[in-house]
């Protein structure tokens, strides 16, 4: 995210700054990193510290890419992605070794 951060930084387009705009990166980026909705607690929260510019986007990425929620989705997936690989292997030595040749 930094690097998209940082080509947005470069090609010289503001930032949005209205209320419905931040709105509507909160709601993508929880859509896209979380795979829900943002909650309204944590929508006001954000949505506050963009406002009174505490918190620009970047921080907003980093700070939702750094929660817990975030991080224990990833290791969920990494698992899923550790076993399916499994399932391949066994496969593979499935059509190498115990099948007859074609």
């Amino acid at each position: 995210m930094t690097h998209f951060m940082a080509l947005w930084r470069k090609s010289g387009v503001n930032r949005p700054t209205s209320r419905a705009e931040h709105s509507k990166f909160l709601h993508a980026v929880y859509r896209a990193s979380l795979r829900r909705e943002p909650d309204p607690d944590g929508l006001r929260c954000y949505l506050e510290q963009l406002e009174s510019n505490t918190l620009d986007w970047e921080g907003v990425l980093h700070a939702v890419l750094g929660s817990e929620e975030f991080l224990s989705q990833q290791g969920a997936r990494s698992c899923e992605d550790r076993a399916l690989r499994s399932l391949h292997g066994a496969r593979v030595i499935l059509f190498r070794e115990l099948l007859p040749k074609a």
